[in-house]
């Protein structure tokens, strides 16, 4: 039974769980536990995990049977949370994308924060790739259901969760520093490749006005955001400064 449980979801992306994989599992110790949710990978990523890790005793995957050509992440996110919790003795929930590289002393980093009642995010840098990094206690996650489901297309999934936890449900959170965590880069058409909806921003745009509407509802208060619906728009940035819980943004006690 593992302390934490990192997990990742995969479709397409073997060549980077081939990576960070490896890299996970050498970062950490054994009480750490790891997680691929294969959700109808062509590439047969689970398959991959069991052959190649399973002789480690920490490594673990989940095999979802899916629509094909369809990648729901919060339907992957979710049945792995409850798979780390059930079967794998999660205590704790590390979140993390596929094509983020978790390097020696995250770990550490993290462990003098770690509280049944506080999650812990990433420190936003401008890295994209690195906004899906979160950590919650089982409980939290029992308790608020998890990833919202209804997004079904590319981004801002992680967003809308930890916006939850921090506005509806008052827990409170911890920064991370991202030294010890490296992004690996590649373009836009993998980011969407098993989706329905391939345009990226389109997606993008429509998911962040769904986190308007959220916002409203569990703090009470409208935030308008004018060119919201135009092709460039500047006001995006702020947004996404406030619902990444930004510390500029939040109280200095978070």
């Amino acid at each position: 039974m593992f302390h934490i449980v990192g997990i990742s979801t995969c479709k397409g992306r073997l060549q980077h769980i081939k990576q960070t994989a490896a890299a996970f599992l050498e970062a950490t110790p054994n009480n750490v536990g790891y997680l691929v949710v294969d959700y109808d990978c062509p590439e047969h990523s689970g398959e991959w995990v069991r052959t190649t890790l399973g002789n480690t005793g920490r490594a673990e995957a989940l095999v979802m049977r899916a629509k094909p050509g369809a990648f729901h992440k919060t339907i992957a996110l979710n049945a792995g949370s409850k798979h780390a919790i059930s079967k794998m003795g999660a205590e704790y929930l590390l979140y993390f994308d596929a094509d983020t590289v978790i390097r020696p002393g995250f770990i550490e980093q993290i462990i003098p924060l770690l509280q049944r009642d506080r999650f812990i995010i990433a420190e936003p840098t401008g890295e994209e790739d690195l906004t899906g990094l979160m950590i919650v206690h089982k409980s939290i996650f029992i308790a608020s259901n998890g990833f919202e489901e209804s997004f079904r297309s590319w981004g801002a999934e992680d967003l809308e969760f930890r916006l939850r936890l921090f506005a509806k449900h008052n827990y409170k959170f911890d920064v991370v520093s991202c030294e010890n965590l490296v992004p690996i880069h590649h373009d836009n058409a993998m980011r969407v490749q098993f989706y329905t909806d391939k345009d990226i921003d389109f997606s993008n745009k429509r998911n962040f006005y769904k986190l308007l509407q959220m916002y409203a509802a569990y703090t009470g208060k409208s935030l308008k955001l004018k060119g919201l619906k135009d092709s460039d728009n500047p006001d995006k940035e702020e947004l996404i400064k406030l619902l990444s819980l930004h510390p500029r943004n939040t109280s200095k006690d978070r």
